[in-house]
């Protein structure tokens, strides 16, 4: 481990005991900060990035948390988590379109999730596209 991997684990530790404490407060807003300069330290510490991307969503802050989550590479563990929560993040600002569009993205690359196909059926559900939605839940329940 290098001295910025380690002072980056330091300083994610303690962005996480910030926000047990004060989840939407203001020790939230130092938690992030904290996260963010985990990731300054070591950009591929990926859950410092998920946990600022999780955070800024929950704060209604969906776009920056897009630009942060976005950085997770297609090879990381945490890849399709990230996926999602960038889909989620464009449903909420009402960019269904796009959403839908990450969700399919994340389904050819990770055909055997089924939690992908779920969370494309729910979208598909609320866009009133039931024979799609169906489809989707279909592919999910047979893997």
């Amino acid at each position: 481990m290098t001295l910025n991997e380690g002072m980056a684990e330091a300083l994610y530790a303690g962005a996480e005991m910030l926000v047990r404490a004060q989840p939407r407060g203001r020790l939230a807003q130092l938690a992030i900060a904290y996260a963010q300069a985990a990731l300054h330290l070591d950009p591929d510490m990926i859950i410092a990035r998920r946990f600022v991307g999780i955070t800024l969503s929950a704060r209604g802050h969906y776009a920056e948390s897009n630009k942060v989550l976005d950085a997770v590479k297609r090879s990381a563990p945490g890849y399709l988590e990230a996926q999602m929560q960038i889909a989620e993040n464009f449903s909420r600002m009402e960019e269904t379109q796009t959403a839908l569009s990450t969700l399919q993205a994340a389904s050819r690359s990770h055909a055997d999730w089924p939690e992908v196909h779920v969370a494309m059926g729910d979208l598909l559900r609320q866009l009133q596209r039931y024979p799609d939605a169906i489809e989707a839940y279909d592919v999910a329940l047979d893997l």
